[in-house]
């Protein structure tokens, strides 16, 4: 079993998240630290992956903008993915070797599945979208990247989140309801 170092970052944006992210691994990549985790709360905050882009966007730029959603292409995986209050996000910088992205993500889905049984919650794998599903709702989502053998980006899980903030984006890339009125605790 790895241990990491948990930093709680409370309630953050984005953007300065994402800045702190990658400084903590390059620290990491120069085994200046061991492995860690980011826990944090962003305000609202939509995220595109490589995998999509604006075409994953159901409104306009500008009302969210207006709205002071913050709307930031990343290079992690996956597609749009929505952050904000009521979210547990937590960006795990790990040194992979010799783990692959992949199992990374899997380890990730591996420790929210136990951590919703503690609480009773019945979730589930589902093997075409990476993730956490309790029935046809995805609770958790899961985007990482890599970079010098280390990863970063995050997990997400929906705890008290206000599930309305989804209607702005294709979620994930998936078209149908995943973010609907069970994927929070």
């Amino acid at each position: 079993m790895n241990s990491f170092a948990v930093i709680r970052l409370g309630r953050l944006d984005y953007r300065r998240a994402y800045t702190l992210q990658h400084a903590y691994r390059i620290r990491r990549a120069a085994g200046q630290i061991g492995d860690i985790l980011l826990w944090v709360e962003h305000p609202d905050a939509i995220t595109l992956g490589r995998g999509g882009g604006w075409e994953d966007l159901k409104v306009f730029p500008s009302p969210l903008k207006a709205s002071d959603v913050d709307l930031v292409e990343t290079d992690r995986g996956g597609r749009a993915t929505y952050h904000g209050p009521g979210q547990f996000v937590v960006y795990p910088i790990i040194g992979s070797h010799p783990r692959d992205l992949h199992q990374v993500v899997e380890e990730l889905e591996e420790v929210t599945i136990r951590v919703l049984d503690k609480v009773g919650i019945q979730e589930q794998r589902d093997r075409d979208y990476p993730g956490v599903w309790v029935g046809q709702d995805k609770i958790a989502a899961i985007g990482m990247a890599s970079q010098d053998n280390v990863t970063y980006h995050e997990l997400a899980l929906n705890v008290t989140t206000d599930l309305r903030s989804f209607q702005w984006i294709v979620p994930c890339g998936i078209a149908h309801d995943a973010f609907g009125s069970q994927n929070r605790l």
